[in-house]
């Protein structure tokens, strides 16, 4: 019988690392590598995952491998969040903040243009400057579609190569080779600050919660707090979570210091594991704005998990609008447990915010509708989110109010870390 060793690490909200080393291997273990790790992911989730009570009895071993087995056992009626993926995958998007691909997210407009979402500062396309808004008419000679976009594409290796041709918001054709490789993420796709309706508006465009965002957002407040911000607009339409120590960071920069003793929000775990419910408190952050009473916070669709923890946290103490549309709904949070090869994600664990206010899993409700316009930059005057949002804090814009656009139809990749983050 293997023995588990299992030290808790910090949190993520779309995922959280617990590490579980295993004894006392065998070597005339019959088991394949897959029918092992099958034991070892039904181990797990029969002791942390947050409905262990509605698993079905079953024989692991009767499943191929461990992402057949969680599709058997996982609580469908609620669970479509628990995951199976790579441990390289892992380390490399939330430790290293890296991936294989071109190193951008795509769209399709209402129009069923494809267009650039947005893209990374260190994606090969910015050597053409490449912006959000810009559209993809052809790849490899052919239109790109919803349902021949990732054969297109091609897999997630270095190495695979695309001749693309892109339209600028100029309506200039460019088309050239682009080839995969590792590419680094920025989590703060844009920060500006604006002078309008006079007042200086900070906003941040913020695609992930890993490792590496932590500077980058002290580095944005830092530049809030030099530009004298007096208002705030946070964009979180396609960030999808990450680490909860760096949704606290987050929240702590938006409310100010002298917050300390308040709670952020609550861990709650299943009746096995109640020892592990634990209260977050908002941090002291040097880099912190201060007076701020009200934030605008724009979401979509693909706003989810720790991006969610970040406006709900903050709705007790401050006056927080949600501007787009309803964001994803996810309430939960999983532990990651490794082996070998192996990163199984289950959820276990629960939010709530200093209200006891939890269970959003139709998504937050939007306090003001907009649309995604792909068609303009982010932080643009003309872009309808952000311009409600300004409306949304007692800002004008002198932006006539259009009406609004069928939802942007976000495209999936064909990579695990590409499915949870939208990137190609």
């Amino acid at each position: 019988m293997k023995k588990l060793f299992v030290l808790r690490v910090q949190p993520l909200l779309i995922m959280a690392l617990i590490v579980i080393g295993f004894l006392g291997c065998s070597k005339d273990d019959e088991l394949t590598a897959d029918q092992d790790a099958n034991t070892q992911l039904y181990a797990a989730m029969k002791s942390y995952y947050l409905w262990y009570d509605k698993m079905p009895n079953i024989d692991p071993a009767n499943y191929s491998d461990p992402y057949k087995l969680l599709e058997a056992i996982k609580y469908k009626e609620v669970d479509r969040y628990s995951f199976v993926m790579s441990k390289q995958e892992f380390d490399d998007y939330f430790n290293r903040g890296v991936y294989v691909g071109f190193g951008f997210s795509l769209a399709f407009d209402a129009q069923s243009n494809l267009r650039i979402a947005y893209i990374f500062t260190d994606s090969p396309l910015k050597t053409l400057g490449v912006t959000r808004g810009w559209s993809i008419t052809q790849i490899n000679g052919s239109v790109p579609t919803s349902t021949n976009l990732a054969s297109l594409l091609g897999p997630a290796n270095a190495g695979v190569s695309a001749t693309i041709r892109l339209v600028d918001l100029n309506g200039v054709v460019h088309e050239a080779t682009f080839t995969k490789r590792e590419v680094a993420f920025n989590s703060v796709l844009v920060k500006k600050v604006i002078n309008v309706g006079g007042k200086n508006v900070g906003y941040l465009a913020f695609q992930s919660f890993i490792a590496n965002s932590k500077d980058e957002l002290n580095n944005a407040f830092q530049y809030f707090n030099e530009q004298g911000v007096e208002e705030l607009v946070v964009d979180l339409r396609y960030n999808g979570g990450g680490l909860t120590s760096v949704a606290t960071q987050l929240a702590s920069l938006i409310i100010g210091t002298g917050n300390t003793t308040k709670t952020f929000f609550s861990y709650i775990h299943n009746s096995k594991q109640s020892s592990l419910d634990t209260t977050i408190k908002f941090d002291d952050n040097p880099f912190a704005l201060q007076g701020i009473t009200k934030v605008a916070f724009i979401g979509t669709k693909a706003t989810a998990s720790s991006s969610e923890l970040v406006i709900n946290g903050l709705k007790p103490y401050m006056n927080v609008k949600l501007v787009g549309e309803n964001t994803y709904g996810k309430p939960v949070g999983m532990y990651v447990f490794t082996y070998k090869n192996y990163a199984f994600a289950p959820i276990c664990f629960s939010t709530q915010n200093s209200q006891d206010v939890g269970d959003y899993y139709s998504g937050l409700e939007v306090d003001v509708l907009a649309a995604d316009d792909l068609s303009r930059d982010f932080g643009d005057l003309q872009e309808e989110s952000f311009s409600k949002a300004l409306q949304s804090l007692g800002i004008s814009a002198g932006i006539r109010s259009r009406a609004i656009a069928p939802t942007a139809l976000m495209v999936t990749p064909n990579s695990e870390i590409g499915k949870l983050t939208g990137v190609y």
